[in-house]
C-alpha cells in the first residue's frame, strides 16, 4: 500500500479521533485546515489533490524529517505521517487542542511527531 489515497483511508479513524479531540476543546469555526473546511469536522475531500502533493513531496525525501510550522490539530501532520518512516517536528503557539492532538498522533505512529 503505497499510495496516499489507500493511506489515508486506512487511517480514516485516526482523523476522527483527531477532530473529536478539536470538538472537545473548542473548534474555531472559519480556521480550515488540508483535510476540512473550516465550517464543520468532516473530511473535505476537495482538497484531495493539495493533500496528495503534500503526501508525495514527503514521500520523495529518503530520510524524512519534516519541520511544520503551524501545526494547529495536526491534519497536515496526520498526512505526513502516513510516509513510513517520516518525522515531524511541528511548531505552533498552540489552540487548546494542539497539544492533545499532538498526543494522539503520536499514540498512533510511535512517537514521530515532536
Amino acid at each position: 500500500m503505497n499510495n496516499y489515497k489507500e493511506r489515508l483511508e486506512s487511517k480514516m479513524g485516526v482523523l476522527i479521533g483527531l477532530n473529536a479531540i478539536m470538538a472537545k476543546h473548542g473548534f474555531p469555526k472559519g480556521s480550515g485546515s488540508y483535510l476540512m473546511d473550516g465550517f464543520s469536522l468532516e473530511y473535505d475531500k476537495r482538497t484531495f489533490e493539495k493533500q496528495d502533493l503534500l503526501y508525495r513531496t514527503v514521500s520523495d525525501f529518503e530520510e524524512c524529517d519534516v519541520l511544520e510550522i503551524g501545526v494547529y490539530a495536526g491534519h497536515s501532520g496526520l498526512i505526513m505521517m502516513l510516509v513510513e518512516d517520516a518525522c515531524v517536528v511541528g511548531i505552533d503557539p498552540c489552540f487548546p487542542f494542539t497539544e492533545p492532538c499532538i498526543d494522539y498522533l503520536n499514540a498512533m505512529f510511535d512517537d514521530r511527531y515532536k
